[in-house]
């Protein structure tokens, strides 16, 4: 891939970067790619050289001019035109010093020729917001530089998109061009790909990722293959493989009905905390909610309020399965609150949770409304479909 004149490997305007012996730049559709030797997977990845964005000789913010557009003053000045001088198509490059614009056009060596453009932007360790016409490609800096400061500074996209505007030009934030919507799917899709790559699904289909296989479970529960002899099953103390459950539910976790409920695709429905949303749904109209005794000890609201909905939510909360002895969350137990916090959305974590590790069967239930939860509960468990029965010798606590 080339980008006239600077050979790069990733690098950015500003970065500190050895030029080499390269020779001039050429034009896009005329000469042959430049070669020399580099590190990437590509053999000749040229990049164009990039002119200098801004010529500031005043102090007086009006007479900023860019030298790219003639003279242009700065503050009427727009990044993203599409091509330049030699209508050679423009990218808004993203990264975590800036929005920036680059010269682009595909490597047309021998190892480069059948590689589709946005394959080789993934090889350079750029990320292109479209397969298509791309216009728009994030560094993996820079998405790497949006996780960690949503997860350490609960920054949201809106707020890390508006410091990149900053970095880029303090003085005119609004001449830069508005990446925003682009970097909340970008972002969705990295983390997937990060959360692949970590479980060691990075190169398999989605169907063959087994419910939950994404997620992170707890490291020092009992779990065979992992942390328990090859005889464990020998030892006549089951005791000593019990799982401790703790079962809750969060009224907080609410989420509004969309309008175009079609336009939200999952990337990874079910390979997480989440169960399966097809299944669930299935079990949800083909089940509902007995008839609950009045409460005898306390008014809790998980039981008052277990069939209160509200029209504008689809999702009111959620329930969840912990591990009672360090309270990380089982994968795949994890549901979804159409109304309160009714038996039958904890019956269904329940035993996903259950079947997650079906071969330790000596289980201690925690639960805070479980002189409510544990009437009729084994009933319950006996008459749900075949796919949701326990494994036989499963021993409550």
């Amino acid at each position: 891939m080339d980008i006239d004149g600077i050979a790069m490997q990733t690098h950015l305007p500003g970065d500190n970067v050895d030029t080499g012996n390269i020779g001039p730049a050429s034009h896009p559709l005329s000469d042959p790619p430049l070669q020399h030797t580099t590190s990437a997977p590509l053999h000749h990845p040229i990049f164009h050289s990039i002119d200098p964005l801004l010529d500031i000789d005043s102090d007086d913010e009006d007479d900023w001019r860019d030298p790219t557009t003639g003279g242009i003053p700065l503050k009427n000045k727009k990044l993203s035109r599409g091509y330049d001088e030699h209508n050679c198509p423009l990218i808004t490059a993203v990264h975590a010093s800036g929005v920036h614009e680059l010269r682009i056009r595909p490597c047309r060596c021998d190892a480069g020729k059948d590689i589709p453009v946005f394959e080789q932007m993934v090889y350079m360790g750029l990320y292109p917001a479209s397969s298509k016409k791309t216009r728009t490609i994030f560094t993996f800096e820079a998405l790497d530089d949006y996780d960690l400061g949503n997860l350490e500074t609960k920054a949201s996209a809106a707020r890390h998109y508006e410091k990149l505007k900053r970095l880029t030009s303090n003085a005119f934030p609004t001449t830069v061009p508005n990446r925003y919507r682009e970097l909340m799917m970008i972002s969705r899709q990295w983390r997937n790909l990060k959360s692949r790559q970590r479980a060691g699904y990075a190169y398999r289909q989605a169907n063959s990722i087994p419910p939950g296989g994404l997620a992170l479970f707890c490291p020092a529960c009992p779990q065979p293959g992992i942390n328990l002899p090859d005889d464990w099953m020998n030892d006549p103390d089951r005791t000593k493989y019990m799982r401790t459950l703790l079962v809750d539910g969060n009224f907080k976790q609410d989420h509004l009905a969309m309008k175009y409920d079609s336009d939200n695709v999952p990337l990874s429905d079910g390979h997480g905390y989440i169960v399966t949303r097809a299944p669930f749904d299935a079990y949800l109209a083909a089940t509902s909610d007995p008839v609950t005794v009045e409460p005898s000890c306390h008014e809790h609201r998980a039981v008052t309020q277990q069939n209160r909905s509200h029209a504008h939510l689809d999702v009111t909360g959620i329930g969840a399965i912990a591990c009672g002895r360090h309270g990380c969350f089982y994968p795949h137990s994890v549901v979804n609150f159409r109304k309160g916090e009714g038996q039958r959305y904890m019956d269904y974590a329940f035993i996903q949770a259950i079947l997650y590790v079906r071969d330790l069967l000596v289980v201690l239930l925690l639960y805070d409304i479980m002189c409510q939860f544990w009437v009729n509960f084994l009933k319950r468990l006996r008459a749900m479909p075949d796919d949701l029965q326990l494994p036989e010798g499963v021993e409550f606590k």
